[in-house]
């Protein structure tokens, strides 16, 4: 599950970052409810929210603050695959 997230992540993050710059509102909040769930269904329950809020700001056309929880969730992305490396590199 956790190889699909990574796939998954990777694949829709760069869009969902793209859809921000362009101030493309419903793409962000489609990117972002996809990105949520898949964040839920790893236990990234922090990540998860904060791509709800951007899930929100897309659906209410407004993305201050967008670039900042982009970082945020950049951050957390790292430390996931950092910790998933770290765990997979255990059994081979």
């Amino acid at each position: 599950m956790a190889t699909t997230y990574i796939q998954q992540f990777e694949a829709k993050y760069p869009e969902l970052q793209s859809a921000v710059e362009s101030k493309d509102y419903s793409r962000v909040e489609q990117l972002a409810h996809l990105l949520k769930g898949a964040s839920y269904s790893v236990g990234l329950e922090q990540t998860a929210l904060l791509f709800h809020d951007l899930e929100v700001a897309g659906e209410n056309a407004h993305l201050d603050g967008a670039n900042e929880t982009l970082a945020t969730i950049e951050s957390h992305s790292k430390r996931f695959l950092s910790e998933w490396n770290t765990h997979f590199e255990q059994f081979t």
